[in-house]
């Protein structure tokens, strides 16, 4: 704020994810950037630190535009790209998003975080070689299985896991949705619960303050439909899988994932494909900060634009009959209204 009329040069020594937040912050408030560049360098080595770091150099005073050449050290020559504010979103890769961004719109699909309970050591579970369920404390449970679920986590999505080995108590249909009912339809779910009510009471988060026992958040109807599509938030390959049910059991995942709930295989599987298509991977690579803590998010995955998408992969067609079928039963409520108020984010 000190500088942005002033001509200056600044240089500093920061977290390469602190450089792009102060840059975007700059650009989106007219901070009258004339020129940012990054020059990674090798923590480790002159730091002993275990994080992505860069020299961040910019010059103050006029205005530029809203990019930053990006080198691999602080001795090179010529930069490995460009990164730079579009709309409101910095992107990873200016000339691959510049060739690719027919790609970019509004998906009409609600993409949703998996499950968050901030108490793994009770809540989730995996099967003994007894066959019965045991806790991460290693205890062995006695419970009904009404109220548990499949889940699979990021690492298993990434690593194409998808035969679940965890499992996970459920104890809400819907945010806010009252649990004393557990006491009644599975006692021993409710006991369980109960002996280990100081573990939940201690969960730091604030939205668990003034909650039911035992609640859960990102839990809705969507999460009991029979077919996913999902992918890990945490990697920076954007692989996504469709994910079916496990008997008669909707699969769950933790709050490190995204997913697009389904009715039908064929939904799923084909959502999957146009997502995992050469166009689709290319246009996410654009995007993705690859030493980001979260690499990929929900404000990422809305930005793709699946009618174009399933266009170049060869499956508008298909894409067609889908999106028809979903209009006309509304078997999961698209955004029609957000998508005539908001044609283009850009």
């Amino acid at each position: 704020r000190a500088l942005e009329r002033r001509p200056a040069t600044l240089a500093m020594l920061c977290k390469t994810a602190t450089a792009r937040k102060f840059l975007r912050y700059a650009w989106q408030n007219d901070g009258r950037i004339a020129h940012a560049a990054l020059y990674r360098i090798e923590a480790a080595t002159h730091f002993d630190a275990a994080v992505d770091a860069c020299l961040l150099y910019l010059r103050t005073g006029s205005s530029g535009p809203c990019e930053a050449d990006v080198y691999p050290a602080l001795d090179a020559s010529t930069r490995a790209m460009r990164i730079g504010l579009v709309g409101k979103d910095l992107v990873a890769d200016l000339q691959a998003y510049n060739e690719l961004r027919r790609f970019e719109g509004l998906c009409p699909f609600q993409w949703r975080s998996g499950v968050k309970h901030d108490c793994a050591a009770i809540m989730e579970l995996r099967r003994a070689t007894d066959g019965t369920l045991e806790n991460g404390l290693g205890e062995r449970l006695d419970i009904e299985p009404d109220f548990v679920f499949p889940l699979l986590k990021c690492s298993d999505l990434a690593n194409s896991r998808l035969t679940p080995q965890r499992f996970v108590i459920v104890t809400q249909r819907f945010v806010g949705d009252a649990t004393a009912s557990i006491a009644e339809k599975a006692p021993q779910t409710w006991s369980y619960l109960q002996s280990h009510a100081a573990r939940f009471l201690a969960r730091k988060s604030s939205i668990y303050k003034s909650a039911v026992p035992f609640a859960l958040f990102g839990i809705g109807p969507y999460s009991f439909a029979p077919w996913k599509v999902a992918v890990s938030g945490l990697h920076s390959s954007a692989r996504f899988h469709a994910i079916p049910p496990v008997g008669d059991r909707p699969v769950f995942f933790d709050d490190t994932c995204y997913h697009l709930s389904f009715q039908s295989e064929e939904e799923a599987v084909l959502v999957a494909n146009i997502l995992n298509s050469p166009a689709c991977q290319r246009f996410l690579s654009s995007l993705i900060f690859t030493d980001a803590k979260r690499s990929i998010t929900v404000d990422l995955l809305h930005r793709l634009n699946l009618s174009e998408l399933a266009r170049e992969a060869g499956l508008e067609l298909s894409w067609q009959q889908i999106t028809r079928a979903r209009y006309t039963t509304a078997a999961e409520p698209v955004q029609l209204a957000l998508l005539m108020e908001e044609p283009a984010r850009y």
